[in-house]
């Protein structure tokens, strides 16, 4: 009596299908992996460079527009430009004017919410600001102390709808009080403005350093950031239209 095969699949054949399987899916989800944290960290970058050349028009715009030569300033250690410029009509319109301020600030993180201020501790380790002092010209000037972040400061004396709009007016800004959502969302941990007067010459060197997390690393429990910065320059010469008479500013 002879027997009849059996359709089907025997038990080593399935438990090397679902090896098979498993290999595949373990692939694609590191490949999906890989996408999303690149995709991020572009993200990021993209955002950081958005902002270094939105900060870097501002102050082309209030420097070409600014009252006179003699109206602008840098001090605090190169950290801060005081511009005087004409808020509208003409030069001859002495209260047609404003100062802004665009300056570095040390941040203190105590007064962020308890899961940005533990990610900004570890992330302005020693060895982080260290690294970020020779990556940024500007992150060297500000040499910010342990406990804090650089953050970039637009600050005008006066408010009134001639103004030209400034947007942000903190860089970065964690707590998302600017139409914006938390910069710490968006992988930005640190932003610094200097300027530097050029010896023997009228010319003055502006710089944004922005700085955002590149990757992250869990080594012994440890979570670790690799960060890289963005920088922006933009070179002004007192040669503008400085003391040429305009009917209406552009905002």
């Amino acid at each position: 009596m002879g027997y009849r095969k059996q359709d089907g699949y025997s038990l080593v054949e399935m438990v090397v299908a679902l090896g098979i399987i498993a290999v595949i899916a373990l692939g694609v989800q590191r490949f999906t992996s890989n996408v999303a944290t690149t995709q991020a960290r572009q993200a990021s970058r993209d955002y950081a460079v958005e902002t270094n050349k939105r900060i870097l028009q501002y102050i082309q715009r209030d420097f070409k527009y600014r009252f006179d030569n003699n109206t602008y300033q840098i001090n605090n250690g190169n950290l801060r430009l005081r511009i005087d410029r004409r808020q509208r009509y003409d030069i001859n319109d002495s209260d047609a004017r404003y100062a802004v301020n665009f300056e570095t600030l040390c941040t203190t993180i105590t007064n962020l919410p308890n899961e940005v201020q533990q990610t900004l501790a570890r992330v302005y380790s020693n060895a982080n600001r260290n690294d970020l002092a020779g990556k940024g010209r500007c992150f060297q000037a500000a040499n910010c102390p342990a406990r804090t972040y650089p953050q970039i400061r637009i600050r005008t004396d006066v408010v009134g709808n001639r103004v030209p709009t400034y947007n942000p007016t903190l860089n970065p800004d964690f707590l998302g009080n600017q139409n914006q959502s938390s910069a710490i969302q968006k992988g930005i941990v640190g932003s610094a403005f200097c300027a530097f007067q050029q010896a023997g010459s009228n010319r003055m060197r502006v710089a944004i350093d922005t700085a955002y997390i590149r990757s992250r690393q869990t080594q012994d429990n440890q979570e670790t950031f690799v960060l890289e910065v963005v920088s922006e320059e933009s070179i002004l010469t007192e040669g503008s239209i400085a003391g040429d008479q305009v009917q209406i500013l552009p905002d």
